[in-house]
């Protein structure tokens, strides 16, 4: 296996979209909201690869040939295991309030609860497995997020309420402290509100909604109408708001605060399944867990565009190990590539074909994806279409 296509598995999640995915990949919409289509090969829904006309679960070929697959470097720094995880993500309804732990959290959370013997899929499992979950979300359309906390001065202002409720001395502390602890302080304390002193402030909520007109006001109005008894719908007051036009990016790290809230896009993270929910959803919270991960960043937030890499390729740098995201945009161009190394290929426009030296090209259309692997020594790319690159980084 050199360079193969792919088939790819859709995820139906209530709050997914249910013409998005179909309209990007090309396959029939079902009527179902479809939210997720994945690209790797992760042991909850692993892509099939086309190996002589045979559809072949790509776990099971990388359980049989990971150096061929992974290339040397990769295999064994990832011990065998597939690096990153490629996602379309359509969400036509907001997505759960939630951060991901590091590499020594998960590691520990996963033992923990396999310890407990915590089923797999039970629904108060939170570690699925024993990786962090860094990721990277680009637009394909304009996408709506929440994340990391505002600059402290924007929170302070946002939050003024709350000097009418219990949280009153915790929040004349963030006023007076301007800090990481302060802001800390204040957080944990509003999710570990009673339910008394919870639904104080969202009767203070009720009151204010049709008083304010701004922007993040707004999105606490479409939040109260999904989750009327959820404090996660004063989020935008205190999580930074932001609408990715397409083709920008934000890195969200572990440990960070976030929520997807609409919009299709491109998402690109380590093979891992792991998730701590704050609130805005039926999932399970656990609230002590969630606490103990996250890192309190506050302040503003760079939005990353793609920077050129050659004459027709362009990638999104971040911090990350195991994975690059990168958008190969060929004009009647020929687009070389000749670095070994494992990659998934998404067409989001136009038309190509794609091959090794002496090999059959393979014709690339709108909705296709491809893997290509480290076996392969280089290959070239020709015709008019945009692609988007999913890679190992490499320093």
């Amino acid at each position: 296996m050199k360079i193969s296509k792919l088939k790819n598995p859709i995820l139906n999640y209530e709050w997914g979209s249910k013409t998005d995915i179909p309209e990007m990949s090309g396959i029939s919409p079902d009527n179902k909201p479809q939210a997720e289509m994945w690209m790797g090969a992760h042991i909850k829904a692993s892509s099939e690869v086309l190996i002589e006309n045979n559809w072949i679960p790509l776990i099971d070929l990388l359980k049989k040939s990971p150096v061929e697959i992974l290339g040397q470097k990769n295999s064994e720094k990832f011990l065998n295991e597939f690096p990153f995880l490629f996602k379309i993500l359509a969400a036509q309804k907001p997505l759960s309030i939630q951060s991901h732990p590091d590499l020594k959290q998960a590691k520990i959370g996963f033992e923990k609860e396999n310890i407990k013997n915590i089923l797999i899929d039970d629904f108060k499992r939170s570690y699925k497995d024993s990786n962090h979950k860094p990721e990277l979300i680009c637009a394909l359309k304009p996408f709506t997020v929440l994340i990391g906390f505002r600059p402290l001065d924007q929170i302070i202002s946002n939050l003024s309420f709350l000097s009418k409720t219990s949280l009153k001395n915790k929040f004349e502390n963030l006023k007076q402290n301007k800090n990481k602890q302060s802001l800390k302080i204040l957080y944990q304390s509003l999710m570990t509100l009673s339910n008394n002193d919870k639904y104080q402030i969202l009767d203070i909520i009720k009151q204010d909604l049709n008083l304010n007109t701004s922007l993040e006001w707004k999105w606490v109005n479409i939040l109260y109408d999904h989750y009327n008894n959820d404090l996660g719908i004063i989020s935008p007051l205190y999580l930074n708001l932001i609408t990715l036009n397409p083709g920008q990016a934000l890195y969200v790290p572990s440990g960070e605060l976030h929520a997807y809230l609409n919009g299709l896009g491109i998402e690109l993270m380590a093979n891992s399944d792991n998730v701590l929910r704050g609130g805005l959803t039926k999932k399970f919270i656990d609230i002590d867990e969630l606490l103990s991960i996250l890192t309190y960043r506050y302040g503003n937030l760079n939005i990353i565009e793609p920077v050129m890499k050659n004459n027709c390729e362009f990638v999104y740098k971040t911090e990350a190990e195991e994975f690059e995201l990168s958008v190969i945009k060929i004009d009647n161009d020929d687009y070389y590539n000749n670095i070994r190394n494992i990659q998934i290929l998404f067409c989001i426009k136009g038309n190509a074909i794609i091959y090794e030296k002496n090999e059959v090209p393979i014709k690339i259309t709108k909705g296709d994806s491809l893997i290509v692997s480290a076996s392969s020594s280089s290959y070239i790319i020709k015709g008019n279409a945009t692609i988007y690159k999913a890679s190992v980084h490499c320093n």
